[in-house]
């Protein structure tokens, strides 16, 4: 009984249960996956040594391997954050010789750790994500484009890369859809109404014209329904 009121003495038989009992539910994440106890820590007394006293709020934790088995120099007590940060399902991100969790990179640079995965997410490169500035929320992210338009023009502020950013696009969309700017202006010979010569600039002759007050008042006799 002595041993069975260690407080390591679940946690202990936790990881055994788990790495070598395949009717445990988390057996599939750990002894399915490869993961053993090493033969010393078959030994509660050994475990005991070897880990020490547990610290308040922390669990037991592999690292730095966290594919690796339970053993010696490959175990740690770590608390909720730490492993969380050293999950597999984690995405490592290198930059500038250093390799990390997007997490502690976006902890490290100061950027929203959500919108450091949606950028990763989209495509963008290492080097994108984490040097382009967020600026605010959802609608505040700079964007990779506009980015690279302060980045390789180095207009003079925001405003003035829009525009650049707005004229390459009309030209790109030039490109593109060409008949759209080369088709011909269609000349109006007479009114869309009758028969009569348009008024310049406009497809509609003097008559009918919104610019005729004669035309505009019966216009407006006729929707309010008053007859003359």
């Amino acid at each position: 009984m002595g041993r069975r009121s260690h407080p390591l003495y679940d946690i202990w038989r936790g990881v055994l249960r788990r790495c070598e009992n395949p009717k445990n539910f988390a057996w599939k994440y750990y002894g399915g996956r490869g993961i053993k106890v090493c033969e010393r820590w078959h030994d509660f007394d050994k475990f005991v040594a070897d880990m020490g006293t547990r610290p308040e709020g922390t669990t037991l934790d592999r690292y730095p391997n966290n594919d690796g088995d339970y053993e010696p120099g490959n175990c740690r007590w770590a608390t909720h954050e730490e492993q969380h940060r050293n999950k597999r399902s984690n995405h490592n991100l290198t930059f500038r010789g250093r390799t990390q969790t997007m997490w502690q990179w976006a902890d490290d640079l100061s950027i929203n750790p959500f919108a450091l995965a949606r950028r990763i997410k989209n495509g963008w490169t290492t080097e994108e994500a984490l040097t382009i500035p967020v600026t605010g929320g959802r609608k505040g992210l700079c964007r990779r484009v506009l980015w690279r338009v302060l980045k390789d023009t180095s207009p003079k502020g925001l405003v003035e890369a829009r525009k650049v950013l707005a004229a390459r696009r009309l030209e790109r969309y030039k490109k593109s859809h060409p008949e759209k700017f080369n088709r011909p202006r269609k000349v109006r010979t007479r009114c869309r109404h009758c028969d009569k010569p348009p008024v310049v600039g406009t497809s509609l002759c003097w008559d009918h014209s919104w610019s005729n007050p004669d035309h505009r008042k019966r216009y407006q006799d006729a929707y309010r329904g008053v007859i003359r």
